[in-house]
C-alpha cells in the first residue's frame, strides 16, 4: 500500500503537476489521520469492554457476599429465636417457683448470658477499594445503595450489637456468677441449693432478663431491616448486571 501511495506521488513530481501533489499529500495525511483515530477509537472500546466485564464481575461477588450476609443474618435470627424461646421458659420458672424446681433453671441460665454478634462478607467490597478503582461501578445510585449498605452494618455492629454484648458481659454475666446453679455438681457436693422462692424474691433477676430481651427485640428489628435492604440491593444488582 505505502509503496502504491509512493509511485503516485513520484508521477505527479515527475510531471511537474504540484498543485495536485500538494492536494494528493493533504489528502493522505487526512487519511493516515482518520486510520489513526479508528485505530484509537477501536482500543477505546475494547479497553471499555474489559471494564465492564471486570465491573460485572466485581458486582456479582458483592452480591455472593451480600446473600452470604442474608444467610448469616437468617441463621442468627434463628438461634436467637432458640435462646430467646429458652429465656421465656426462665422467666416462667422464676415466676412460678412453687411449680418448679431450682435445677430446672440449669440447662437455661447460658441463654441469658450467650449472645450472638454479626459479621459481614466485605471481601469483593474491601478487594474493590483496596485497589482502587471502586468508581469502576458506572451507576452512581447503585455504587451509593452498596456503601449504604455496609455503612449500616457498621453502625449495627458499635451500637446494637456492642449493646447486647456489653450488657451480656458486664451486667449478665456478673450478676450470674451469684446464682448456685452455674455449676450445679459443685453446688450439690459442697452446699444446699437455693430454693426457687428465693430466687422469685430477687427482683434484679427479672429485670436483668427483660433488659435483656429488650435488647434482643432490638437487635431482632434490625437484622430483619437489613435483610429487606439486602434483598432489595440485590434486585438492584440484578437489574444492573442484566442492562
Amino acid at each position: 500500500m505505502l509503496k502504491f501511495f509512493r509511485k503516485i506521488r513520484q508521477k505527479l513530481l515527475s510531471e511537474s503537476k504540484f498543485s495536485k501533489y500538494l492536494i494528493y499529500a493533504v489528502g493522505e495525511i487526512l487519511l493516515v489521520v482518520i486510520g489513526i483515530l479508528i485505530a484509537l477509537q477501536i482500543n477505546n472500546w475494547n479497553e471499555n469492554k474489559k471494564e465492564r466485564i471486570l465491573e460485572n464481575n466485581l458486582i456479582n461477588k458483592i452480591s455472593i457476599n451480600i446473600d452470604d450476609d442474608i444467610n448469616e443474618y437468617q441463621k442468627i435470627l434463628l438461634a436467637e429465636d432458640n435462646r430467646r424461646a429458652k429465656i421465656d421458659s426462665f422467666l416462667i420458672i422464676v415466676r412460678n417457683p412453687l411449680e418448679f424446681k431450682t435445677s430446672d433453671l440449669d440447662k437455661l441460665y447460658k441463654s441469658l448470658w450467650f449472645f450472638e454478634r454479626f459479621t459481614p462478607n466485605k471481601s469483593a467490597l474491601t478487594n474493590l477499594i483496596s485497589s482502587g478503582k471502586i468508581n469502576i461501578i458506572q451507576n452512581e445510585n447503585l455504587l451509593e445503595n452498596i456503601l449504604d449498605y455496609y455503612k449500616t452494618i457498621d453502625e449495627q455492629k458499635a451500637s446494637v450489637d456492642e449493646a447486647l454484648a456489653s450488657y451480656s458481659r458486664n451486667q449478665i454475666g456478673p450478676y450470674l456468677m451469684r446464682f448456685d446453679f452455674m455449676d450445679s455438681e459443685v453446688v450439690k457436693k459442697y452446699r444446699k441449693r437455693k430454693s426457687l422462692i428465693e430466687y422469685n424474691q430477687d427482683p434484679a433477676i427479672e429485670n436483668l432478663v427483660m433488659a435483656r430481651i429488650q435488647l434482643m427485640d432490638t437487635q431482632k428489628n434490625y437484622y430483619e431491616r437489613q435483610i429487606n435492604n439486602a434483598v432489595k440491593l440485590l434486585e438492584q444488582i440484578e437489574m444492573d448486571l442484566n442492562n
